[in-house]
């Protein structure tokens, strides 16, 4: 373990200059406390390291005819403030629709940091047509835990629900809160709370959102389970929402998927509401599909990132360069983005390069944290 510790604060040091500063976050402390302690910063460091090799910028390779993204689509471009009115600083979250972003303020973050969200204080709603915030509410601290962290945000026309880590009386015990307030603003409201790994916590699954808000529920899978938490009509009470078959994948609502041993195996989607199924039936170059009721990624026996629709029309190798494993990201169901930063509207058919960086699969944004610049895919059209 210690072993493990060494080699990963190195690589963590390696990272960004952030990754040297963070590891002054854990004082000096007893011999008893200290393994506790270096866990608990070894936990940090990896959410950070995931987050630095996501996010950080790389040059998009040059594709003959392809214009870079801003522009493609100026209007979905933005600066973002460094700072609220107030003073405190301010970090992205996502793309609340095509011109509002939801930003946090941060103040004992330095920009540097950016855009690694932690211990944030307030939501604010950021115009960027009037380039104006207005705040949207305070985030409340449960006693007895500290270095809040936001795991996944899902907003509608109606709500906003977000998802908090913390550690509770600065141990390596993790606490996982789930907080709701309307669109139009208020106070927060906890929805639920539970240890990291408790049973019914919500689950990772690929690029899929940790939950999802349907009319006036959130919903989420743990295991073979959905849940669901209505917002609306008093005090939030978890309910079991559906049991579903063993490999089953919540996808968008409603649809799920099975996952398949092979990555080029038929796929089945079903829908868990009207009951209606689709048979994924993969293009003959296509492999490694992951697909959605309208599309799927997934790259060719060539090895370029491709796109078909699940009935298996629609086949188009994507520009970019090639890859063994790496398939495009379909963000909003109709944006392919591939892993040197070609990005494809499906809808339109348009194409662009881009020097923005991946940034959270549930933000609808791109980021190029330097310059807090943001591409907007909720404003692509």
């Amino acid at each position: 373990m210690p072993e493990m510790l060494n080699r990963l604060e190195g690589r963590f040091a390696q990272t960004s200059p952030a990754g040297a500063d963070l590891l002054r976050l854990a004082p000096s402390r007893p011999p008893r406390t200290r393994a506790r302690t270096r866990r608990r910063t070894c936990f940090l460091m990896a959410t950070t390291i995931a987050a630095l090799l996501t996010t950080t910028p790389v040059a998009a390779a040059s594709s003959p005819g392809v214009r870079p993204a801003v522009t493609v689509w100026p209007h979905a471009v933005s600066r973002v403030p460094a700072h609220a009115p107030d003073g405190p600083a301010y970090e992205v979250i996502m793309a609340l629709d095509a011109k509002h972003l939801l930003l946090a303020t941060v103040p004992r973050l330095p920009p540097s940091k950016w855009p690694f969200v932690f211990d944030p204080e307030r939501f604010d709603v950021y115009d960027t047509a009037s380039k104006t915030s207005t705040e949207l509410t305070r985030l409340p601290r449960t006693p007895g835990l500290t270095n809040y962290n936001i795991d996944d945000v899902a907003v509608s026309e109606r709500h906003i629900v977000w998802q908090t880590t913390a550690f509770k009386n600065a141990d390596e015990d993790l606490v996982v809160e789930m907080w709701y307030v309307p669109r139009s603003g208020g106070q927060a409201v906890l929805l639920r709370s539970s240890h990291r790994f408790e049973h019914a916590s919500p689950e990772r699954r690929g690029n899929n959102p940790l939950f999802q808000i349907v009319a006036d529920d959130v919903v989420w899978q743990s295991g073979s389970r959905l849940y669901r938490i209505p917002l609306t009509g008093g005090t939030p009470t978890q309910t079991v929402l559906r049991r579903l078959k063993d490999g089953d994948s919540l996808l968008t609502w409603p649809w799920i998927g099975h996952a398949a041993i092979r990555w080029d195996a038929p796929k089945i989607l079903r829908n868990i509401v009207t009951g209606r199924t689709i048979r994924v039936r993969p293009h003959p170059g296509a492999t490694r599909l992951s697909c959605e009721p309208r599309w799927c990624t997934g790259i060719t026996k060539g090895h370029h990132p491709m796109v078909q629709r699940p009935d298996g029309s629609g086949f188009r190798v994507l520009p970019g360069e090639r890859t063994t494993w790496k398939a495009p990201h379909l963000w909003l169901g109709r944006i392919a983005i591939t892993s040197d930063r070609h990005i494809a509207d499906l809808r339109t058919g348009r194409t662009a390069t881009s020097d923005f960086a991946l940034y959270a699969p549930w933000s609808g944004l791109l980021v190029a944290p330097r310059k807090r610049m943001v591409l907007n895919l909720k404003a692509i059209k």
